[in-house]
């Protein structure tokens, strides 16, 4: 048993889709979540810059005695997790394994579709972990840097033609090469997920990253005896280093409840 927080890091809204996950399937735990949407996009950012930026917010979170993190991006889990797991002394999970096995387990004809960002792309790691699971499946992956920032300015509506426009046109390769999933590899594409879905006519099973990042944190903490104690009433804090008003209104459309008391504005750092 251990009642410590559970620290989240994301780019920016993007890791309160795994937040929502890990809320509902977890209850009595309590969350520090940190969006830095104050210096997002990560995704077009070098290594060190993205690894720099991550570990400060990291030592941000540590200050709250968390006992796990979850880096809930897929650019910081590719680029940052494997040097800063090696400096940490508590357990860090990201999302791409999560999200690869999943992706695995979806697919019926071993036909798989990645968007994520830029960095991500050229970083191979989700195409490497999902052959490493099962060789025989197909991966087309393609960068989506257009999503994000979409998603972090509010315009993620399925009827908002803006984002109907910039699905279209980010997915259009897609069309005809036979995939019958989508892996979601920015965990920022979920809220975007109603137009995706629509722009593929329902034929297209998509794979939440950050919701099988939450499931990899539960095993974990299950695994390990971390899990709080029961009937303990979990809580919740966010930070956040970009528009406190915009953060909170997309948390409050994407959770269903108003986060406002438990909003706190931090200056972004500076690297």
């Amino acid at each position: 048993m251990d009642n410590r927080p559970i620290g989240i890091l994301d780019t920016g809204v993007g890791g309160l889709t795994a937040l929502d996950a890990l809320v509902k399937g977890m209850p009595n735990e309590s969350f520090i979540y940190f969006g830095d949407s104050g210096r997002m996009p990560y995704g077009d950012k070098s290594p060190d810059e993205i690894v720099s930026m991550t570990r400060q917010i990291t030592d941000f979170l540590r200050n709250f005695d968390v006992k796990l993190i979850l880096y809930a991006c897929g650019t910081i889990s590719i680029t940052a997790l494997p040097v800063l797991r090696k400096e940490l002394d508590i357990p860090v999970l990201g999302v791409v394994e999560p999200a690869a096995t999943a992706a695995v387990q979806a697919t019926k004809n071993r036909r798989v579709g990645v968007i994520a960002t830029a960095a991500s792309i050229a970083g191979g790691a989700f195409e490497k972990a999902i052959s490493e699971i099962d060789p025989r499946t197909e991966v087309i992956s393609m960068a989506c840097p257009k999503f994000a920032p979409m998603v972090e300015n509010g315009r993620f509506a399925k009827e908002d033609e803006l984002v109907r426009r910039t699905v279209s046109n980010q997915l259009e390769e897609f069309k005809g090469r036979g995939i019958d999933t989508l892996l979601l590899g920015c965990t920022h594409y979920l809220l975007l997920a109603p137009a995706i879905n629509e722009f593929f006519d329902g034929k297209v099973s998509l794979v939440s990253s950050g919701h099988a990042a939450a499931k990899a944190v539960i095993s974990y903490l299950e695994e390990k005896g971390l899990t709080a104690a029961e009937g303990r009433t979990g809580s919740e804090v966010y930070y956040t280093s970009g528009e406190p008003e915009v953060f909170a209104g997309i948390a409050r459309q994407f959770l269903g409840r108003n986060i406002d008391g438990a909003l706190r504005y931090v200056p972004p750092f500076e690297y």
